[in-house]
């Protein structure tokens, strides 16, 4: 636990703040077909991890080895409990809740933390990219995945939990303009990387940028319908 606040830092802090926004708004997004509390919390958890664990991970495995010895999500347990113990308690409260006085007010701040996620997953996604030893174009794409990947396999979990696959497809119609969000940070990560890092400066800059075309992108989707 010591070494884990030890290691904090905007990045970091960044990422727990996606996972936690990724995995309650899976559940939300599961709740709202009215699956199982079990489909539930695995589209949240989905949503949080699988992105970057499957499809930017194993892509990373098909081209080099070298990414084996780069740190894994597995070596994070604490992070994976409480992100966890976040979707456990998300699918409890709000299998209890309806629409209360305080939705619009939630509803921001999620997609505010939603947006902070983006960008943290993102420039994670890069950097592991990098480390890994692929060219840039491929550690845009490792960032990408990370930061949207999951929702992506969270709605074909979604679409089989409600057995109709219109869900799928309507999701992703839905998220075009979070995934043009997701692109924008990757390629703004990409510009800013560096073998040391990030500046502080440039994550928190990031940040901002993202959290204002996150609502952007909220009202393009809620004029969509």
């Amino acid at each position: 636990m010591t070494e884990f606040f030890n290691a904090l830092t905007i990045l970091t802090v960044l990422g727990y703040i996606g996972d936690a926004a990724f995995v309650i708004g899976g559940i939300l997004a599961a709740k709202k077909i009215g699956v199982r509390p079990t489909a539930q919390l695995l589209s949240g958890m989905s949503t949080a991890f699988f992105g970057g664990i499957f499809l930017r991970d194993l892509g990373l495995v098909s081209i080099t080895t070298r990414t084996l010895t780069c740190p894994s999500i597995f070596s994070h347990p604490f992070e994976i409990a409480a992100t966890a113990a976040v979707g456990v308690i998300a699918v409890a409260v709000l299998k209890k809740s309806g629409d209360g006085k305080l939705a619009k007010v939630f509803n921001a701040v999620l997609c505010m933390a939603d947006s902070v996620g983006v960008a943290g997953f993102a420039a994670f996604g890069y950097g592991r990219g990098i480390k890994a030893g692929v060219p840039w174009q491929a550690a845009l794409a490792c960032a990408f995945v990370t930061a949207c990947g999951g929702g992506v396999i969270a709605a074909g979990i979604r679409a089989a939990g409600a057995k109709d696959w219109r869900h799928f497809s309507k999701t992703l119609a839905g998220n075009l303009p979070y995934y043009l969000l997701c692109a924008l940070a990757s390629a703004v990560c990409g510009l800013w990387y560096s073998p040391a890092g990030y500046p502080d400066a440039v994550l928190i800059a990031v940040t901002v940028f993202t959290i204002l075309g996150g609502f952007i992108a909220e009202r393009a989707k809620s004029a969509r319908g």
